[in-house]
């Protein structure tokens, strides 16, 4: 009996230490001179037809050593139009609050929105799991909420563990 409370134990304590889904991918092209950082995945957000949708990324830098997020990007389809600008996301968190951001990249019919992260929005985004998130189009104010899927809820804190961890995975081309 105790074999297998010891077994079930140890099974346990491996799964919960390998269920970090994202980590951070180090693209090391010859032809480039700065490595690029990438999220091993994004969020992707739809409608159930699929219809209407985002897909928000983070970028990342590598700062004195460091791996930092520092901006997201939401390429958005068919909020309003294609063409977007002044746009504003709005994450509801678990504990009912909320962040707000406000893009800052120029008018474009490709549906891409930049927002760039603050100190205090990283350290929120690396602590709270998220609810509910509503993406505004700024261009024709059509706007599109989402509850995102159960393994993106704490998409943003594995981010910030993986980054702090350096839970990095390096891919040469």
């Amino acid at each position: 009996m105790k074999k297998v409370i010891l077994t079930a134990t140890v099974t346990l304590l491996m799964l919960t230490a390998t269920a970090q889904k994202v980590h951070i991918k180090k693209i090391v092209d010859q032809m480039e001179e700065e490595p690029m950082y990438l999220p091993s995945s994004d969020i992707v957000l739809a409608n159930p037809t699929k219809t209407i949708g985002a897909r928000i990324s983070a970028f990342i830098d590598e700062k004195d050593t460091n791996i930092v997020i520092r901006t997201l990007n939401v390429s958005m389809v068919n909020i309003g139009s294609n063409c977007v600008e002044n746009n504003e996301i709005v994450i509801l968190f678990d504990d009912d609050t909320k962040m707000t951001l406000v893009s800052w990249n120029k008018f474009n019919c490709d549906g891409n929105a930049w927002f760039n992260l603050e100190p205090d929005e990283i350290e929120t985004l690396s602590k709270l799991k998220i609810k509910k998130i509503k993406i505004t189009n700024g261009s024709t104010f059509d706007s599109f909420t989402a509850i995102p899927k159960e393994k993106d809820k704490s998409y943003f804190i594995e981010l910030m563990q993986a980054a702090k961890n350096k839970n990095i995975k390096t891919i040469n081309k």
